[in-house]
């Protein structure tokens, strides 16, 4: 399911540690623009327990470069390595 706003422009979920720069706003609004192929704006979360990185959900796409989804993957790598 694709957010769109009252303005017709998908709105993209990001979380990430601590808030956005301009600079790194702007970087991320240009390439889901240009991505989904129509204008993007952000709802921006801050999440201390993303430890760092982003987590980004546009419509049923999710990208998570977060730390915390990092350490997860570790786990789960490291209990099925003992399931061999």
């Amino acid at each position: 399911m694709t957010s769109v706003n009252d303005k017709n422009v998908l709105v993209a979920q990001v979380a990430t540690a601590s808030p956005l720069s301009d600079a790194a706003r702007a970087r991320l609004v240009e390439k889901l623009t240009t991505q989904a192929g129509q204008p993007v704006e952000l709802e921006e979360r801050v999440t201390p327990a993303v430890i760092g990185g982003i987590r980004v959900q546009l419509g049923d796409r999710l990208y998570d470069a977060t730390v915390l989804a990092r350490l997860r993957a570790v786990r789960s790598a490291l209990v099925n390595a003992g399931e061999v």
